[in-house]
């Protein structure tokens, strides 16, 4: 597991991004009981699962699925797509996205590589 305290814009404990690595590694929704399960290291109360999950769904980064008279639960996307879906927010919530993006595109001007990326991308969705 990837220590991580920042995942798609929004603030994760330790615990809260070794549960999310577990649901991204199963590919399928899971219990609980079976998170707890999957769990590397030290074992897990339910309670304390239960709990981080319950804060992983307010940050919109898990969905909890009904099944049943419990839940099952899932990451609401790829680590891209909840990167992806934080950088549009954070676009959302400014008056100038244009000017919030030269400012990033300014940022990463040290890093030539990234823009090459970034201009292959533009240029690619441009295309009819």
């Amino acid at each position: 597991m990837r220590p991580r305290r920042l995942v798609a814009g929004r603030r994760v404990g330790a615990v809260e991004a070794e549960v999310l690595e577990c649901l991204w590694r199963a590919g399928r929704p899971l219990s609980v009981r079976e998170v707890i399960a999957e769990l590397s290291g030290k074992r897990r109360a339910y309670t304390t699962v239960m709990t981080m999950l319950t804060r992983l769904v307010e940050k919109d980064l898990v969905r909890r699925l009904p099944a049943g008279r419990s839940f099952l639960y899932e990451p609401s996307g790829t680590e891209d797509e909840l990167a992806a879906g934080a950088l549009r927010d954070l676009l959302d919530a400014t008056q100038d996205r244009r000017a919030v993006l030269a400012r990033f595109v300014d940022q990463i001007s040290d890093d030539p590589e990234l823009l090459r990326q970034l201009r292959e991308i533009v240029g690619r969705e441009a295309e009819p």
